[in-house]
Formats: C-alpha cells, structure tokens, sequence
C-alpha cells in the first residue's frame, strides 16, 4: 500500500493523532482530494488484530479501514476543541461585535430598523422602548414619523396629542380596544383624522356602535380591519355601512362586513374559537369566501370550536376554480370529539379554492377531517406544507395530496407520530408521484430507514433531471447519520438531511 510503513505499533498516542492528520493533509496536497482518498492510501502506522490471517484484499482493507477510523478519532478531536474555542470567541466578541455594528449603522439604516421592528408588531410600545435606550436611539426615533402612527385608546389624552405630533401626516394604526381611560374621549382626539386611518382594531360591539353613532364611518384610506369580538353577528349591522372603499384586509372572529365590501378583500385572516356565541357556521363561511372574489392570502384557524350541525350548503363553484396565492388551516380539536363529518363539509368548501401554496396544521385531529364529501383531500397547489400531531400513514397521505392533483411539485410533511404501512408500500403505485420535485419529511420519529430506502430506490431515477430532485429527511429520531450516508452514497446529492 502507498503512505508510511505499516509497522505494527502500540495504540497511537496524541502525538500519534498529529502525524496521522498531518500525513493525510500532505496526501490531499500532493494527491488531490479524489486520489488522497483511494482504499490503498494509509496516513499512518495501524495496529490490526493479527490472532487471525487474512488473506488478500481482506487484510488490507482492514487496515485501510483502521487507518480511517484512527484519521477520524483525530478529526474529532480538532473538531471538538476548535468547537470550543469558536464558541467562546463567540460568546466574547457577540457584544462587542453589535456594538461597533450599532455604532457603524447610519441614522438611516437604524431608523429603518426601528420601523421593521414596529411593523412586525401589533402593540405600542415598540417605539417607547427604542425611545428609550439611549440618547442616540432617542434622537432617531423621534425623528421616525412611522414608529408614532400607532394610537391606542389606553392612552392619555397628553399621550395620544405627543404622539400625533411626532408622526407628521403619515396614516394610522388606529386601535380602540380598551375603554379609554378616565377623562379620556378617544373619539374626540382621533375621529377627525378618520381619513388618515389606514389599520384598525376593535375588540367589543360597543365600540362599533360608538362610532357609529357619532358619526365616524367614513375611512377612505382604510386598508385592513382587525375585529376580535364573539358577540351576535345580529348586532353588528353598524359596521356593515360603513364607508371603506380602500378596504382590503380582514381580520377576525366573524364576518361582519357586507358583500360589497367582501368582493375588495385580497387577506382574509378569521379565527373561529371554543365559546358559545361563535359556532362554527359553514354554510356562512362558504357564501363568504365565494363573494370574495379577488382573494390571494386566505387563514383560517378553528381553535376547538363548536360546530353547528351540518345543512346543506350553497352551491359550490367548481372546485379549484378560485385561484389564490396562499391558504393556512389550522385546525385544534377536542381529541375525543372530533366530529369528521363536519369538517369534511368544510373541506368541500375549501376545494373551491386553488392556491399556489397551502400550509394545513392539524392538532389533536386526524388526518381524515381534510377529506372532502368526496373522499378527496381537497387541497390543490404547487406547494403544500402539512403538519400533523397525531398518527398518520405519511405514504397515503402523500398519496392523497398528488392523487387527484398533476401540479404538486412541493410537499412537506411534519408528522411526529407519522409511520409508514407496510400494506400501503405492497399496493402503492410510484408513478401517481411523478409530479412531485421535492419531498421533505420533518419530525417524523416513527419512520423506519427501510420507508426511506424504499421511498428513495422508488423515488429517483436514473436520470438526475427527471422525478423527484430532492428527498429531504429532517430530524427524524429513527433515521440515522450512518445510514443516510451510506444512502446518499447510493442516490447522490438528491438526498439532504439534518439531524
């Protein structure tokens, strides 16, 4: 064999350790990275058990083997160690290195952090706590029109007036969602600048009827309504005539607003929750969802929710004829009431519904409550994102979702408790998967190496550019780095992982 003399030696000690990585790094040098690692290249002196003979080649792989394993003992030991040092000189210079980076940014890009931040929230006092860091960060947000735009009922009158001031004529985020505190008439302060209202929050019917009776429903650059109340839907014809021709996004607990108003909205955002005025109506929901006609961004989420006893629906359009860019479901059930029948009517609604992108979360609800009338799973899209906590066959499911659907090419599968069939792998037809370009498999710690063997040999062909071009396997606690190695060996890069 090529390297230094196999004389056999003690165990190798450090020194031992550093010779060997220093005779495997000169190798790739002179050799090259392919060459430097043939079976007949050694990197040091190994001590193989001689009580047996073997013959050729056996003997020598075994010692190509144990030169190997003795490199990598030593890889993990200067793996270990720099680990530990990056680690500490992370921990030392993280503060130091925000500093200077704080210290660096212009006005400008702070500014414009402090802005990112208040729009990622839905509070008020993200801009009083950049307010309050320091002279320096005080001096930048005050001179930051969009961090004062926010204006909350639970403010003093002197509050919501400093406010006003420091927000030039920028548009509003107007929330009315506590009752004002004493000597404090919110309306008084904010109703004469309803036409810079661009976002509002209401958490009570009496606040729509407030506004209603003085006079403050006219919004004409209102953009999205955020109303988080559970009272009847009868009393809350107020909001339905108001004036909000910009209106476009729609937040809450029920549909209170009118069909004209339905047919603008392009985000609607409801949540259905587990009290007694807020049954789930589906019938309502379909009517709904099929006036608005120019939706893109549809969420909806069903927090253990009443369900009223299923009637006969509307007329559906045709399924998948209402094209849309993203539906989110998510569904949390009473694990032992799940009435399936039910939401299988509500998936026959959704059918209706052509998104590009679908993300399904199902918590404590099987899998069979996304079924429709039909015995379909209803969603149709190009990517679809499923979670689910409960025992579900990953290869049905998969099954289920490109069946009945040419144009998946994206699915991604979170399932902690999802298995694979041995039954479902007999019968399976692969090529009802030819569709599909990438597969990633999350959290799925039921799943077997085998399923992943099988799934990858079936999977992926010959041809790199036809099928399946990745098969991701995501920390799955059964599936092993050894294993997947020995994998990607055989299929190639097509196979990704983490763990």
């Amino acid at each position: 064999m090529e390297g230094v003399n196999t004389v056999k030696t003690a165990s190798p000690t450090s020194a031992d350790d550093v010779d060997r990585l220093t005779r495997l790094f000169a190798c790739v040098k002179e050799m090259g990275w392919k060459r430097a690692f043939d079976d007949d290249v050694l990197y040091g002196q190994v001590n193989c058990d001689d009580s047996h003979l073997y013959a050729e080649p056996l003997h020598s792989l075994r010692e190509a083997l144990q030169d190997a394993k003795l490199c990598m003992e030593g890889l993990n030991k200067v793996r270990n160690q720099l680990g530990k040092k990056i680690r500490m000189l992370k921990r030392r210079s993280t503060p130091l290195i925000a500093e200077d980076g704080i210290r660096r940014l212009p006005d400008e890009l702070l500014a414009h952090i402090f802005e990112i931040e208040h729009l990622s929230t839905q509070n008020c006092m993200s801009s009083l706590r950049a307010s309050h860091v320091s002279s320096r960060f005080r001096q930048v947000a005050l001179h930051t029109p969009l961090l004062w735009t926010r204006l909350s009922s639970s403010y003093t009158i002197d509050q919501m007036q400093t406010f006003l001031s420091r927000s030039g004529n920028l548009y509003l985020d107007v929330i009315h969602a506590s009752r004002p505190q004493k000597g404090n008439n919110f309306l008084d302060v904010v109703d004469s600048l309803s036409s810079r209202w661009v976002r509002l929050t209401i958490t009570d019917i009496e606040q729509v009827e407030e506004m209603s009776a003085t006079g403050v429903t006219t919004f004409p650059n209102l953009r999205c309504i955020s109303y988080d109340h559970t009272w009847s839907l009868a009393k809350d014809s107020h909001m339905r005539n108001w004036n909000m021709p910009l209106l476009s996004h729609y937040v809450g607990r029920s549909l209170t607003i009118n069909s004209q108003h339905l047919s603008q909205i392009t985000s609607l955002d409801l949540h259905f929750l587990d009290d007694y005025f807020n049954n789930l109506d589906v019938p309502l929901l379909a009517k709904a969802l099929y006036q608005a006609y120019n939706l893109q961004h549809v969420s909806l989420k069903f927090i253990k929710c009443n369900l009223q006893y299923p009637i006969p629906l509307p007329e559906n359009p045709p399924p998948h004829s209402i094209s849309t860019k993203t539906l989110k479901v998510t569904i949390k059930s009473h694990k032992s009431t799940v009435d399936c029948y039910s939401f299988q009517q509500l998936s026959s609604v959704l059918a209706c519904l052509l998104p590009s992108e679908v993300d399904i979360s199902l918590e404590e609800t099987p899998v069979e409550c996304i079924y429709n009338n039909d015995g379909q799973i209803f969603p149709h899209a190009s990517a679809i994102r499923l979670c689910v906590s409960g025992r579900c066959d990953l290869l049905r499911t998969l099954a289920g979702l490109v069946g009945h659907c040419n144009t998946t090419r994206s699915v991604h599968l979170d399932a902690p408790e999802g298995y694979i069939y041995a039954w479902e792998i007999q019968r399976c037809s692969w090529a009802q998967f030819a569709s599909i370009r990438h597969i990633r498999i999350q959290n799925c710690d039921l799943l077997c190496e085998e399923d992943v063997k099988i799934m990858a040999s079936n999977l992926f062909f010959d041809d790199a550019d036809v099928g399946l071009q990745s098969l991701e396997v995501m920390s799955c606690k059964k599936i092993s780095e050894d294993f997947i190695l020995n994998l990607s060996d055989d299929v190639g890069e097509r196979l990704k992982w983490s763990f």
